[in-house]
């Protein structure tokens, strides 16, 4: 039962409990029934996600290696537990940026769930979603889209068109056009979902809360802020009152600012970010959207004409990232280049060009160590751009301010 407990709580969202209680349950599992009991190797495998949700990514590409070696040796490389935490390492090489070590362990996952058990099996259809994903965040992807409408059809046929998990699936096919950037294609998609939702739960219902985030983010990204306004708005009100701790409360309260700042609307906004900042540091929410604050907040100040305060919150997010993730992973590298700009703007280039040197010499070294050099090169270059560009261009927070400030 605690096992299922934590896996729940992993999924929404709560990472950093569920990982404190996978620690506990590998311990006692050991203890009870051995180190390759299938209890602990099932919990070793959850917190190989949990790990990767957090940023650790050095420590669950560990645990997945050494899991993926007793999987296949206790039970065979195509015994579905076995695909499972190829699938799982390949999802965590995915948020490292590299594409395509990745992509061999994810298709390798799906061809042989496949082959083995049919195109219907519910880890089939799982690991295609996920190579499917992969495929569209490398740019414009036939394949990808291909994938998704035949998943779609195929877990409609035997499921039914109002069933979770085809809605879940719908969802994530609407995100692999936003990865695309077909965003109008996005939001007719979320517009049809949100509709179903709304149909088969309730307008206050976790998967409708999230569907109308997603929604309004299609929306922004093709600059219909208002409608984008109007949608959050309604989510925070409903989930302030019902799910004060759920991570998706605090990302649509991140949203409503973000998009109030590019609709040009006066708010002071870098005070409501750093509040927000706090608030993910008290609840141990996203790493991931902390650091999109972290910047969203020095363009804020930067907007505001206090560049020295736009410069600190930059140092502190790139010591926040050394920190918590390493100083060569790649969203450290990545924000540090970000400083970089801020001090060349302020004419502060011997700093700037030490920081550039810095990240150089990093990839210098990450490339010797990476059995593809090009790949590497690939994967960082795209992973930065997913990583700067959100669906709402972020420097675009500046450049409305400005705009209407000049107006």
């Amino acid at each position: 039962m605690r096992i299922n407990y934590s896996e729940s709580l992993s999924r929404l969202g709560f990472h950093p409990e569920a990982l404190s209680l996978h620690e506990q349950l590998v311990v006692a599992c050991k203890e009870a029934f051995g180190s390759n009991h299938n209890a602990t190797l099932r919990v070793l495998d959850n917190s190989v996600n949990t790990l990767s949700e957090l940023g650790r990514l050095d420590e669950a590409k560990r645990i997945g290696q050494q899991l993926l070696e007793l999987r296949g040796k206790n039970l065979g490389e195509h015994h579905p537990l076995t695909l499972r935490v190829a699938n799982n390492l390949g999802c965590c090489l995915l948020k490292e940026g590299d594409f395509k070590n990745a992509e061999v362990l994810i298709r390798k996952a799906v061809d042989a769930s496949r082959e083995h058990y049919g195109a219907d099996f519910p880890a089939t259809t799982q690991f295609s979603q996920n190579l499917a994903t992969l495929l569209s965040m490398q740019g414009p992807s036939d394949e990808s889209i291909k994938m998704f409408r035949d998943i779609i059809a195929r877990m409609t046929r035997i499921l039914n068109a109002d069933h979770v998990d085809v809605l879940a699936a719908k969802a994530r096919y609407a995100a692999a056009l936003s990865f695309q950037k077909r965003f109008h294609e996005a939001k007719q998609e979320y517009e049809q979902l949100l509709a179903q939702y709304r149909r088969t739960l309730s307008d206050d219902q976790p998967n409708t809360l999230i569907c109308m985030d997603n929604l309004a983010s299609a929306h922004g990204a093709i600059g219909e802020y208002e409608q984008a306004i109007q949608l959050v708005e309604q989510i925070v009100t409903n989930s302030v009152r019902k799910y004060p701790k759920m991570p998706f409360t605090l990302k649509a309260i991140h949203g409503l600012i973000e998009y109030r700042i590019l609709a040009g609307r006066p708010l002071d906004s870098a005070e409501e970010l750093r509040h927000v900042i706090e608030l993910y540091k008290a609840n141990n929410f996203s790493f991931d959207w902390m650091v999109m604050d972290f910047h969203h907040m020095a363009i804020a100040y930067l907007v505001k004409n206090e560049p020295n305060e736009s410069v600190r919150i930059m140092r502190e997010l790139v010591e926040v990232c050394d920190k918590q993730l390493g100083p060569s992973n790649v969203n450290s590298l990545v924000n540090k280049l970000r400083l970089a700009d801020l001090l060349i703007k302020r004419q502060e280039e011997s700093e700037a060009h030490d920081l550039q040197r810095v990240v150089k010499s990093t990839l210098s070294e990450k490339q010797k160590s990476s059995n593809d050099t090009a790949a590497f090169h690939t994967g960082m270059e795209q992973l930065k751009a997913l990583f700067t560009t959100s669906p709402m261009e972020i420097e675009g927070i500046a450049n409305a301010f400005v705009a209407r400030s000049n107006g």
